[in-house]
């Protein structure tokens, strides 16, 4: 599964190199499929590995009309991914993704705000449940986080 532009290209490369033969590529591109639930687009991309990659992608910076701060969405997705969320506390989390090698993240930009998660197939209810309690409940101190835009 292509989770990153560059791995992309490399594919690409690959293929262009003969090194991937284009049957074994088209076979890849030919089962990704696409559908809306609840009115989020979601692509999937089925792989043969024991690991699931997600990212789920919120429009916000200068799309939602963010103009004195644009960038604000890199530091409140970093905020959110790092301190838990109201039922699950920021040590409980900690353990959890040490415990099952899953990755939660949050990057974002003008455009938005990206979450990333990787998790084992058994793991990952679990950590799709988080990563939605965490977006949707996040557990940060709302006056820490005004007191650090303020500086």
């Amino acid at each position: 599964m292509v989770k990153h532009p560059t791995q992309l290209l490399i594919a690409a490369a690959l293929l262009a190199v003969g090194l991937i033969p284009a049957t074994a590529q088209q076979s890849r591109i030919e089962r990704v499929k696409s559908f809306t639930e609840n009115g989020i687009t979601v692509i999937l991309s089925p792989a043969e590995n024991k690991l699931i990659s997600v990212i789920v992608a919120l429009e916000g910076g200068l799309a939602s009309g963010e103009t004195t701060n644009p960038v604000l969405s890199d530091f409140t997705a970093d905020l959110i991914t790092s301190s838990g969320s109201k039922q699950t506390p920021k040590e409980e989390l900690r353990k959890f993704l040490a415990r099952t090698s899953t990755s939660i993240s949050g990057e974002g930009d003008q455009r938005g705000m990206r979450f990333s998660m990787t998790a084992t197939r058994p793991n990952f209810g679990k950590a799709w449940n988080l990563l939605a309690e965490m977006i949707t409940q996040p557990a940060f101190d709302p006056t820490a986080y005004s007191t650090t835009l303020a500086a």
